[in-house]
């Protein structure tokens, strides 16, 4: 019973903040459409990788509070952490879903309407000619496997924040975005031979739809594991 209450705690307080996302993301599809309609302008995609972001965020801020409220309310560890698997997991799963039955749809409504397809991210990525109708399946799949990460990769910072404390909270907070954004381009520009490496290194993962699937998974299950072992010997902090 514990544990049933612990998903619909996790799933309802989530409920409101992802309502208000996809609420955005219609509002700017309904916008864009009526944009290209009036000004013959060209096609538009790349809604998914507003989710991403959205998916990382809330892995960012799944950690201290649920914790702190449901270990209060005589939760133990271990059922708060299988509670927090299955109602991300789900959460996951209804935005996958969402995002293939949007983009199926803006397809559809620009096809109407004679317009530039919208150009869904995974159409982009692996050609798919036919677009996404012929493809619903496996783009439902990727983007729940790539959320699922993304969630798990959250979690995991926002648990080793937890544990860690302000150094280890300003380390992340300062080293994750100077890494990734001027480290690793300078690194890339000085160094022309790692770059052409890393690039054939992701045009094959990205050509193989069953290898992306795998090292997706793979991350979420290393990315929450290592999260869950942090949280089972979490201790409430005053």
């Amino acid at each position: 019973m514990k544990q049933k209450g612990a998903i619909y705690y996790q799933l309802n307080a989530m409920k409101r903040e992802v309502g208000s996302f996809y609420l955005v993301i219609i509002l700017l599809l309904v916008f864009m459409t009526v944009f290209s309609r009036v000004l013959h302008a060209g096609g538009f995609g790349g809604m998914e990788s507003a989710t991403l972001i959205c998916v990382f965020v809330i892995g960012c801020c799944s950690f201290k509070e649920d914790f702190y409220f449901l270990i209060q309310g005589g939760v133990g560890r271990k059922t708060i952490l299988k509670s927090q698997c299955i109602s991300y997991a789900i959460l996951c799963a209804g935005m996958a879903m969402m995002d293939t039955l949007l983009a199926s749809f803006a397809t559809l409504i620009n096809r109407a309407l004679d317009l530039t397809a919208y150009r869904p991210v995974l159409v982009q990525l692996y050609q798919w000619e036919d677009g996404i109708f012929a493809h619903i399946p496996m783009n439902f799949v990727i983007l729940l496997a790539a959320y699922l990460m993304l969630y798990s990769f959250g979690y995991l910072l926002a648990a080793l924040s937890y544990r860690g404390g302000k150094a280890v909270t300003i380390g992340l907070s300062v080293g994750l975005p100077v890494g990734l954004f001027v480290l690793l381009p300078a690194l890339l520009e000085f160094n022309v031979g790692l770059a052409e490496k890393l690039a054939v290194f992701f045009v094959r993962i990205g050509s193989s739809f069953g290898l992306t699937i795998g090292i997706l998974l793979a991350g979420a299950v290393l990315f929450f594991g290592i999260g869950g072992l942090l949280q089972l010997g979490a201790q409430v902090k005053e």
